[in-house]
């Protein structure tokens, strides 16, 4: 994003010769003079999310904390698996498929829903770059009548906890 940085986490063998191997995570970290709210907040709500163990979340696996100072610096959370922004795959002409859109939508609506009858939980900047949707196998991202793996809704800097509802069919807060 413009105002957060991620990268991914791996870890580097004594052999320079060795592709550092992939941990299956990626840190996000704060852009120098972002306007971002504190990072330790995001790692909150990402605690609360984890605990609905629903699959349309993105899981935080821990928090970067420098030694000495105690300086919070960054979230670790899980990789989606090479996962593109709904945002970049509509943008894609091979992916008009009306069909694998509605099913990524329904996916994240009830994401949505799970956690809002749960923990009141309002995502507040619910968009299509902050959907991932995760690559199916062969790297594909899905294609017409055969609809993508499960998205994965990411970045809870703005998220809010309000009251719990049970939500209708028809009825989601984003």
């Amino acid at each position: 994003g413009w105002q957060g940085l991620v990268f991914e986490v791996a870890v580097a063998d004594n052999d320079p010769a060795q592709p550092p191997t992939k941990t299956g995570s990626v840190l996000k970290t704060v852009r120098p003079g972002a306007l971002l709210a504190p990072l330790e907040r995001e790692y909150e709500v990402g605690l609360s999310l984890n605990a609905l163990a629903h699959p349309g979340f993105v899981r935080t696996t821990g928090a970067l904390i420098e030694e000495g100072s105690g300086a919070f610096l960054g979230i670790l959370l899980e990789e989606v698996a090479g996962g593109r922004t709904l945002a970049d795959l509509l943008a894609e002409p091979a992916w008009a498929d009306a069909a694998g859109l509605v099913a990524t939508l329904r996916a994240t609506f009830a994401a949505m829903a799970a956690a809002q009858g749960c923990l009141g939980f309002m995502h507040q900047d619910l968009r299509a770059a902050n959907v991932m949707v995760p690559l199916a196998a062969g790297g594909d991202v899905g294609s017409a009548g055969s609809p993508p793996p499960h998205p994965v809704i990411i970045d809870f800097g703005l998220a809010t906890f309000g009251e719990t509802f049970a939500a209708g069919p028809d009825t989601v807060l984003v």
